[in-house]
């Protein structure tokens, strides 16, 4: 019987089925081709994709970076007077630092200090001027004015000598002080607290004058006044030497040259080790 199947088969027939497949072969061939081309210039328009993004993002950078770059100054050793981005002007105390960016932003001019320092604003509405220092926020829109905010301290001074300033802390920043010329703010960072009191202290810019006046006042307030305003650390042996009172005015001396005059003055014994000053004598 399958002898006789074979025998009855139509070679024309089942030769033109066989030319057929081999079309579908090759068609099959040919469509594989064109995958394969398909899937190259896919690659190829995937790595471009890629160049252009690079190029993109590189142009991006290239002209949002100069707003994020950051100047950074410090005053370690001697009083340091720049001028900010926006025409500002700055005074910054010995081992004070401040941070600021190349060019400000349009709607707002922050800057961040260590230590202290004196501003005198520019005023611009449009961009209000924020000083951070830790946890403590200054903000103005144009004023003159002395911060001291050195991290071996647990609280910011602020104290205004033209203009406005609102003195508040990251934390709450709704809870704010306005400060007015002849008032001081103070920010606890400990606390929290915010206090705002008439300024008693006519020496708080005499590090940047050099002008410093005393009138009959003690020696544990002439001593701790040049201590903070020359950053050294004055011990007095003899407490009952606090008691002691002196009228004088300095006007851009050395720290040693007005300890001496307080020395002889007094009749006291002063000794200086590193950054400590030890002050001895019998009293007044």
């Amino acid at each position: 019987d399958k002898v006789k199947d074979v025998a009855n088969i139509n070679l024309e027939k089942e030769w033109s089925k066989q030319k057929n497949y081999s079309n579908i072969e090759s068609a099959v061939f040919v469509t594989e081709k064109e995958m394969a081309k398909s899937r190259f210039q896919w690659s190829f328009f995937k790595i471009a994709a890629v160049f252009i993004v690079l190029i993109l993002s590189a142009a991006t950078i290239y002209y949002i970076l100069p707003q994020f770059t950051q100047e950074k100054i410090a005053s370690n050793t001697e009083i340091r007077q720049l001028i900010l981005p926006d025409g500002s002007e700055v005074t910054l105390n010995i081992n004070s630092k401040i941070k600021y960016p190349t060019t400000f932003d349009k709607k707002e001019r922050k800057v961040f200090i260590e230590g202290e320092a004196y501003f005198d604003v520019t005023s611009d509405a449009d961009a209000p001027f924020k000083i951070s220092t830790g946890d403590a926020v200054i903000e103005v829109l144009g004023t003159s004015f002395n911060v001291s905010a050195y991290n071996t301290k647990e609280e910011v001074e602020v104290v205004v000598t033209e203009g406005t300033v609102a003195l508040s802390s990251i934390v709450n920043p709704d809870n704010r002080i306005i400060l007015d010329p002849g008032v001081k703010g103070i920010y606890n960072h400990s606390n929290k607290y915010l206090v705002k009191k008439t300024n008693s202290d006519i020496n708080f810019m005499a590090w940047k004058t050099g002008k410093i006046i005393f009138d009959n006042d003690s020696l544990s307030k002439i001593l701790n006044t040049l201590g903070k305003i020359y950053n050294k650390q004055i011990i007095l042996e003899n407490k009952d030497l606090g008691k002691c009172t002196l009228t004088v005015t300095f006007e851009k001396q050395s720290l040693e040259s007005m300890l001496n005059v307080i020395e002889s003055t007094l009749n006291l014994e002063l000794e200086q080790k590193d950054e400590t000053i030890t002050v001895t004598g019998d009293g007044c």
